[in-house]
């Protein structure tokens, strides 16, 4: 079964003056990559799919101002407000080196240390801290029969701590000991 993944790349703010330029969030690692991504498209209220294609844009603070082929005033713009723009998973350039990851492609994978490979848990989510990113594991931890849901934060440090990463079976391989305070 092929199933269909889009990925949100952004997001679409307040129409910006009068001309059909509106305020764009970029969630690309480097804000600036949004625009150099084919296939873009938002999806409205109806199902629609509507291609995206930017011809300008202007980085003002934390956000860019956009202009988008086709769309030429205030009021064409306006019904972009607050909408989501996708890509297709299999539209994304695929990365020229074997151990760089998509944080999309790690998430949800099992983590298991290579000491005794236990199973730690799985990746809810991705930390950039500047230095090296940090996986979030979640795991269900049973103590004198009651459920506590814990959570303890990896260093995605390749070689170091992250020994493997497995995209086909989902697991990530670390040398990291858990503990329970």
């Amino acid at each position: 079964m092929n199933i269909i993944k889009n990925i949100v790349l952004g997001q679409f703010g307040s129409v910006y003056g009068i001309q059909g330029y509106i305020r764009l969030f970029s969630y690309t690692s480097n804000k600036k990559n949004i625009f150099f991504y084919k296939n873009l498209f938002v999806i409205d209220n109806n199902s629609l799919i509507l291609p995206i294609i930017f011809t300008k844009w202007i980085y003002n603070n934390n956000y860019y101002i956009v202009k988008i082929n086709n769309f030429n005033n205030r009021n064409d713009v306006f019904k972009l407000v607050n909408y989501k723009i996708y890509i297709l998973y299999s539209c994304l350039i695929k990365y020229k080196k074997i151990d760089e990851y998509y944080w999309n492609d790690i998430i949800g994978c099992k983590v298991f240390n290579i000491n005794n490979y236990k199973n730690l848990g799985k990746v809810k989510n991705i930390i950039s801290t500047g230095a090296n990113d940090v996986l979030v594991i979640q795991s269900i931890i049973i103590i004198k029969n009651k459920k506590n849901i814990k959570k303890q934060l990896i260093p995605f440090i390749k070689n170091q701590v992250i020994k493997n990463v497995d995209l086909i079976k989902n697991t990530i391989e670390v040398d990291w000991n858990f503990h329970i305070y």
